[in-house]
C-alpha cells in the first residue's frame, strides 16, 4: 500500500497576513493604492489628498518595482540572476540598491552566525517550495550543502560583487521584500506625507506624527484573529513563521525557514517543549526585521533561548509565537 501523501503549499500571503495595522483611528485626509508585487498584495496609505499624494505613491511604487526587478530570482535579466550565473571569482556590477541589500545580509548573517544566509537559495531549489515540493534526498542536500555559506559572496569597495565557487547561489526573499518597503516609505517621507503606512504582504513600516496598532496574526487560524497586538510608531515590523510556505507529507510539515546547516526545515521540537510557529521583529528598518525574523527562528531551532536572542539582537522587539501559547 503507497504512503499516504498530502502535498498542501500555502502560499502566505495570498491566504492571511502576519501583520496587519488594526484600530488606528482614521483622521484627515487619506489615499492608499493596493498592486501585486514581488508575489504579494502590496497597499500603501498615507495622509493626504490630490495629485501631490497620488504621484508621492506611484513614486514610491517605482522604486519599488525597480527592487523587484533587480532581486528577482526567477528573472534571468535581473541583477541576482547575473550573480548566479557567474564563475567564481567573476566580479559583476551591481545597482546601489542591490550593493546594500548585500551588505545589510552579511551583517545579519555575520550577527546570526550563519543563520540568516542568503545563499541558502540552491538547497532551497531542491525543496521547491514555490512549484512542486518534495523532501530532497540526503545525498542531494550534501552535494550542495559545502556551497551554502555567506562568507562565499564578496562585495568590493567598486561596487561590483564575486563569489568563491560557481555553484553559489543567492536569494534574496527574506530580505528583498522589507528593503522594497523601506526605500517606498523614504520616497514618501521625502514627498512630504505627513505619515503613512507601507505594507507589503505583512512587511510593515509606518511613519509620521502617530502612532499604529500592529495586530500579529495566528498561525493556522483563520484570517483577523490575532494572538498578539502591537502598537508601533515611526518603525518597521516583520513576521516569519512557518504557516507562510509549507507541505505536509505523511503527518510532517515541512516549511520554507530551511536552517543553513543542515539544508532542513529549522525544527524546535528538538529542544523546545512546543513547536515555534512564527518570530515577529520590530525595528528600525524592514529589511532588518525581515532578516532577523528568519535568523532568530532558526537559532530557537538550534536551542538558543529566548533570553539569549533578545540580548544578541538587542536593538530589536522580538515576539515568540510557540504553538499552544
Amino acid at each position: 500500500m503507497k504512503k499516504l501523501k498530502l502535498i498542501l503549499t500555502v502560499i502566505f500571503v495570498l491566504v492571511c497576513v502576519a501583520a496587519v495595522v488594526i484600530g488606528n483611528n482614521n483622521s484627515g485626509a487619506e489615499i492608499s493604492q493596493t498592486e501585486f508585487l514581488m508575489d504579494t498584495m502590496a497597499t500603501i496609505r498615507i495622509h493626504g489628498r490630490g495629485n501631490s499624494a497620488r504621484d508621492a505613491i506611484n513614486a514610491a511604487f517605482a522604486e519599488a518595482w525597480e527592487i523587484k526587478r533587480i532581486t528577482d530570482y526567477f528573472d534571468e535579466n535581473s541583477e541576482v540572476s547575473a550573480i548566479n550565473r557567474a564563475a567564481a571569482g567573476e566580479r559583476i556590477a551591481i545597482s546601489p540598491h542591490l550593493f546594500e541589500i548585500l551588505t545589510i545580509a552579511r551583517g545579519i548573517s555575520e550577527l546570526s552566525d550563519g543563520a540568516f544566509d542568503i545563499t541558502v537559495a540552491s538547497v532551497m531549489d531542491l525543496w521547491d517550495f514555490r512549484g512542486e515540493p518534495r523532501v530532497p534526498r540526503e545525498n542531494e542536500l550534501a552535494v550542495l550543502l559545502p556551497f551554502v555559506d555567506f562568507r562565499g559572496i564578496t562585495l568590493h569597495a567598486d561596487g561590483t560583487v564575486s563569489k568563491a565557487a560557481d555553484e553559489i547561489r543567492i536569494d534574496l526573499g527574506s530580505i528583498a521584500k522589507g528593503y522594497a518597503a523601506d526605500i517606498a516609505a523614504e520616497v514618501l517621507r521625502e514627498r512630504g506625507a505627513r505619515w503613512g503606512i507601507v505594507d507589503f504582504g505583512g512587511d510593515i513600516v509606518v511613519f509620521g506624527n502617530r502612532a499604529f496598532n500592529i495586530g500579529l496574526q495566528r498561525a493556522f487560524a483563520p484570517r483577523g484573529e490575532y494572538w498578539k497586538v502591537v502598537e508601533s510608531r515611526n518603525s518597521a515590523i516583520v513576521t516569519s513563521g512557518i504557516y507562510e510556505r509549507y507541505f505536509i507529507e505523511g503527518l510532517q510539515i515541512y516549511h520554507h525557514i530551511i536552517d543553513p546547516w543542515t539544508g532542513r526545515p529549522a525544527r524546535s521540537k528538538e529542544c523546545c517543549p512546543s513547536e515555534l510557529y512564527a518570530v515577529s521583529v520590530v525595528g528600525s528598518t524592514a529589511a532588518r526585521a525581515d532578516a532577523v525574523a528568519t535568523a532568530v527562528f532558526v537559532m530557537t531551532a538550534r536551542g538558543y533561548s529566548e533570553e539569549q536572542l533578545r540580548e544578541l539582537f538587542s536593538e530589536y522587539d522580538i515576539y515568540f509565537e510557540f504553538e499552544g501559547r
